[in-house]
């Protein structure tokens, strides 16, 4: 089989868990000519960010308009200017990287099962993806990348964090204030429900409901913060979903409902 069509078929059949949650794993993909042929390699993993034409989403990998780089870059479609055989560049990277290649998808593959068979619901795994695309985490290797992807994603009490706060202290204080599993409340919506996961970019949030008021014409909008100072007595519209939340927006409650 043509080792492209083994990659793309490695990546749609054993990753599906991480494909409807659309996790970001990129890398770089490199070569160098030496006077014994040309050597491929990948360099770096990122787990989240984004990806552009330097790199390729394991998860979901897409090949048109991305380059591989040396001291310069050539497209992945372009043919190898040294391979008799006229063969592109993708080619022959996954033919030298046939065998690195599988045992990252299988890898991949054994993750995506071990989520399947856990009793983590579907609703956690995603939040959790969530916060993780949203932070740019970068490793070595994928033997690294790999490693934090599974504790983050199957550790029931993980709390993904990338980096080192500066913030200054009061922030810091917000940002460890809400626990997992820890009933929280927003300032902007008034949402109310419980910590499922959280990293330094956000907080993932079971909802409950959100408070709402009555009129005579109906419901109507509360002022942002009201639930700081209505812990019970008011009208809400119950909800089972999970929203992700900036840390200044998000304070820790206890609501009678």
């Amino acid at each position: 089989m043509d080792t492209l069509l083994q990659w793309n078929k490695a990546a749609t059949q054993t990753n599906s868990i991480l494909q409807r949650a659309k996790l970001q794993l990129t890398t770089q993909l490199r070569f160098k000519d030496t006077e014994y042929g040309t050597e491929y390699w990948f360099d770096k993993f990122t787990v989240g960010g984004t990806d552009n034409k330097y790199t390729i989403n394991l998860i979901n990998p897409s090949f048109s308009e991305k380059v591989i780089c040396s001291w310069y870059c050539e497209l992945l479609s372009e043919v190898q200017i040294n391979d008799y055989d006229k063969n592109t560049y993708l080619y022959q990277f996954s033919k030298a990287q046939q065998t690195n290649i599988a045992d990252m998808y299988a890898k991949l593959s054994t993750l995506s099962l071990d989520l399947e068979k856990s009793e983590i619901p579907v609703d956690i795994i995603n939040a959790r993806i969530t916060l993780i695309n949203d932070s740019e985490i970068k490793f070595d290797d994928f033997d690294s990348a790999y490693a934090f992807l599974t504790a983050a994603l199957m550790e029931e009490s993980f709390t993904p964090n990338n980096t080192t706060s500066h913030a200054p202290e009061d922030q810091q204080k917000i940002k460890s204030a809400a626990r997992l599993n820890q009933q929280v409340c927003t300032l902007k919506d008034n949402f109310f429900g419980h910590v499922i996961a959280k990293n330094q970019q956000g907080i993932a949030v079971k909802l409950i409901g959100q408070a709402t008021g009555k009129t005579g014409l109906g419901l109507k909008t509360l002022p942002s913060g009201y639930l700081k100072h209505h812990q019970e007595g008011f009208s809400y519209i119950a909800l089972s979903k999970v929203q992700v939340f900036k840390h200044s927006d998000v304070y820790t409650c206890t609501i009678k409902y």
